[in-house]
């Protein structure tokens, strides 16, 4: 069902377990409101719209998020674990605090997104593009980034732990900390300039 709350503001709303695909929340403001998980029927916003809006401790667990806008969206504690955001765009987004962990995010989009203390443990980041983007404090533990796009991010605080690089692009990156562990690499990555030596176990 398509609806419209572009520039509303919700507080503890719960649309657990609806279809609100091609919805328009652009520029919405929303508070611990509820997206999923729904027991029975999961939520679904296929290409819905979140543009600009504001997401504070909002709840996409588990919900189909397929080809979702996000771009300039900002949020805090916002809860994307399980989610499937397959084509979702984050371009120019800010999250802090933010859970992906175990999402399906197939060709998302995070081009000059701002992530602070967000974790993408055991998410699937195939062909993603984080072009640009701004990371502190982010942890890819598990993750399968493979042909994943870094070119040009900033790295400041980022833990890659267990992950699959295979074919993952990683020029120009700025890099201040990171730390890597059990990195796999079923085949070489296409560019990996930068990034140091794994450590020994």
């Amino acid at each position: 069902m398509h609806a419209n709350y572009a520039g509303v503001e919700l507080v503890r709303a719960d649309f657990a377990g609806r279809d609100l695909s091609y919805s328009v929340f652009l520029g919405a403001t929303l508070r611990r409101v509820r997206f999923g998980p729904s027991a029975d029927t999961p939520t679904t916003l296929i290409k819905a719209n979140f543009r600009a809006a504001n997401l504070s401790k909002v709840s996409f667990e588990r919900a189909n998020l397929r080809e979702v806008e996000f771009f300039g969206a900002q949020g805090k504690k916002t809860d994307f674990t399980g989610a499937d955001l397959t084509s979702a765009d984050f371009s120019n987004a800010g999250f802090e605090r933010a859970q992906f962990r175990r999402a399906t995010m197939f060709h998302a989009i995070f081009r000059r997104a701002v992530l602070v203390k967000t974790d993408f443990t055991d998410a699937r980041l195939i062909n993603a593009d984080f072009s640009g983007a701004d990371l502190h404090n982010v942890v890819f533990d598990g993750a399968n980034i493979t042909g994943a796009d870094f070119r040009g991010a900033t790295f400041n605080g980022i833990a890659f732990l267990r992950c699959d690089f295979s074919g993952a692009h990683f020029d120009e990156i700025g890099l201040r900390r990171i730390h890597l562990a059990r990195r796999v690499l079923h085949n070489p990555p296409r560019s990996v300039g930068g990034l140091p030596p794994v450590p020994e176990r």
